[in-house]
C-alpha cells in the first residue's frame, strides 16, 4: 500500500513503479529531445511523436492516432454524442478540447503571449506550437531518409514520398505550384493551416480564411 495515497497494489515492482508519481522522480529520457519521463510506459508512447507512428486506426474512416484515448475521443464523432455543451451559446461538442477552443470565440481573450515576438494567442497549446518557429527544434523524425520536421503534419506530408500510394493523382493541373502544393493537402488529409485566434487546424489556406472572418470577425 502506498503511505502517500493509500492505493493498493499486487506486487512491490507495482508500488515502486507508482511512487516516482508522489516523488518527482523522472529517471527516464528521450534521446532524441531529452525529455523526461517517470514512467516508461509514458517514454514509449512519447517517441511515437518523433518516429509519426499511430497504431491506434479507427475501423469505420481509418484515422489513426497515437493513443488510445485518442482514438476513443474520435469514436464520438461517428456515433454522434455529444457531451460537452458551451455555456454562453449551448453549441455541444464530441470532445472537451474543441469545446475549450470554442470557448475563445466567446471570450476574444489572449492571455498567453510569445516572449520572444510578443503575438498572443488564446490557448496555450497555440503558443507552444508557435514558439517552434523562434527555435531550431525539429523532433519530428522521419525512419526513411532521416529528416526532421517542426510539426508532425509536416512528416504526415512528408511520409507520402516514401510511399507506394500516391494521393496526389487526381489529374488537377494548376498554373502555379503553390496552389498545386495547398490543393495536395486535400489529399493527405494534413491540417497545416492553424488559426492564430482560438488554435484550430484546417486542410486549407481559404478553409482558414473563411474561419477567420466568420467565427473571429478577421478580415
Amino acid at each position: 500500500m502506498c503511505h502517500v495515497c493509500g492505493k493498493l497494489f499486487d506486487s512491490r515492482k507495482d508500488l515502486v513503479r507508482h511512487m516516482v508519481t508522489h516523488t518527482g522522480e523522472k529517471p527516464f529520457e528521450c534521446d532524441i529531445c531529452k525529455k523526461r519521463f517517470s514512467v516508461k510506459t509514458n517514454l514509449k508512447r512519447h517517441y511515437r511523436v518523433h518516429t509519426g507512428e499511430k497504431p491506434f486506426e479507427c475501423e469505420q474512416c481509418g484515422a489513426c492516432f497515437r493513443q488510445h484515448n485518442g482514438l476513443s475521443s474520435h469514436l464520438k464523432t461517428h456515433s454522434g454524442q455529444k457531451p460537452f455543451s458551451c455555456v454562453d451559446c449551448g453549441k455541444k461538442f464530441s470532445r472537451l478540447s474543441h469545446m475549450q477552443s470554442h470557448l475563445v470565440c466567446h471570450t476574444k481573450e489572449k492571455s498567453f503571449t510569445c516572449s520572444l515576438c510578443s503575438k498572443m494567442f488564446g490557448r496555450r497549446d497555440s503558443l507552444k506550437k508557435h514558439m517552434k518557429i523562434h527555435s531550431e527544434d525539429k523532433p519530428f523524425l522521419c525512419m526513411d531518409c532521416g529528416k526532421s520536421f517542426a510539426h508532425s503534419q509536416q512528416l504526415t506530408v512528408h511520409a507520402v514520398c516514401h510511399s507506394e500510394h500516391k494521393p496526389f493523382l487526381c489529374g488537377k493541373t494548376f498554373s502555379k505550384k503553390d496552389c498545386l502544393k495547398d490543393h495536395c493537402t486535400s489529399h493527405s488529409g494534413s491540417r497545416t493551416f492553424e488559426c492564430p485566434e482560438c488554435g484550430k487546424a484546417l486542410v486549407r489556406g481559404e478553409h482558414l480564411k473563411y474561419h477567420l472572418k466568420s467565427m473571429h470577425d478577421k478580415q
